[in-house]
Order: C-alpha cells, then structure tokens, then sequence
C-alpha cells in the first residue's frame, strides 16, 4: 500500500497499488500520515518525495473500500496531542 525508502537525505514515499491507480483506502491515509510523520521527525531527511507506482500518481479515493467501510474510520482524524 505505501512504501517508504530513504537514501542520502531523501525520504522517497510510494503510492503502490498499481493495479488500482493508486486509489486510497482508508488503510493508505493512516500509512501515508505515518511515514510523513516519521520523515519529519528524522533529522536526516532534508527532502520529502511522494509518488505513485505504475503509470498514475493516483485515481484518488477507493470508492468501493470507501463505502464498504462499516465504522467510516477513515474519517477519524487522530489528535495531534
């Protein structure tokens, strides 16, 4: 779902669900605020990269995953604190 490398100061982040167009579920947003998270809080990454696998960036939201979410987590916004 999300990839995460990081090499020389760059923290290369990846959509991948080619098969999909790199559509998001509700699983992606929670992996993607993790790793941009993390990126930040390393001291080494000067440059966050955030791309898609295949050939789209991404089709935007999973509409099937979307609405066959029974609680709708994905609308749950984690506090800051």
């Amino acid at each position: 779902m999300i990839k995460s490398s990081h090499d020389r100061g760059v923290q290369v982040i990846e959509l991948s669900r080619p098969d999909k167009k790199n559509a998001f579920t509700g699983a992606m947003y929670h992996q993607l605020r993790e790793a941009l998270v993390a990126a930040d809080a390393d001291q080494s990454v000067s440059v966050i990269l955030l791309t898609g696998a295949g050939n789209a960036f991404s089709a935007g939201n999973d509409l099937e995953d979307f609405l066959n979410s029974p609680r709708r987590v994905w609308m749950h916004r984690p506090s800051d604190s």
